[in-house]
């Protein structure tokens, strides 16, 4: 069951099923070059130095692991994570993208926001909201697609639990944070 679960909480990063994500709804809605072009941005802006500053904080002692388990050191990693989605966030509204675009980063940034605060209370898994964001801002799609992508949000919650990560309230507490984002997504 350990490598079950080590295998669902890898699989299920938000730094692997974000930029999934983003690549395949901007080349279902946007002409090649755009995609291209944004999924450029969210690997350059976001991805990658989110990566280098996790592996940077762990080596130096900062963080106890890449995902910043512990609740206390995430109050430093927030502001940069939301640091790095104002600067996509302002990428994508200079370059022109479709207001579509903009709207929907400004609602996954407000999900950030709104965990961002809930974690001075409580660890909200961002595995957990993100997978729910995305299948609930899917729902458009065919229901066996969707169906697929909620089990695999399930088992990824539980594999944050199992894994001891997270605690039942935490992973229940990003799926609500993620669904109700992701159902606003899909209304925009």
């Amino acid at each position: 069951m350990e490598k079950l679960a080590r295998f669902f909480s890898i699989l299920g990063h938000p730094l692997l099923v974000g930029p999934a994500y983003v690549g395949l709804m901007a080349f279902d809605k946007l002409s090649t070059h755009q995609a291209l072009l944004l999924l450029g941005m969210v690997l350059g802006v976001v991805t990658i130095p989110i990566i280098i500053h996790n592996f940077y904080k762990v080596k130096k002692g900062s963080y106890t692991n890449f995902d910043v388990s512990q609740r206390e050191q995430r109050k430093g990693f927030y502001p940069f994570l939301l640091g790095l989605f104002s600067c996509i966030n302002l990428l994508i509204y200079y370059l022109d993208f479709p207001q579509e675009v903009s709207v929907q980063t400004g609602v996954f940034t407000g999900m950030l926001l709104l965990s961002f605060a809930i974690n001075y209370v409580l660890k909200a898994s961002l595995h957990t909201a993100i997978l729910f964001y995305i299948c609930f801002s899917l729902l458009h799609l065919d229901l066996l697609w969707v169906v697929g992508l909620l089990i695999f949000a399930v088992l990824t919650a539980w594999s944050r639990v199992y894994t001891q990560k997270h605690q039942v309230s935490e992973v229940l507490v990003g799926g609500v944070l993620g669904a109700v984002f992701g159902f606003l997504a899909l209304q925009i």
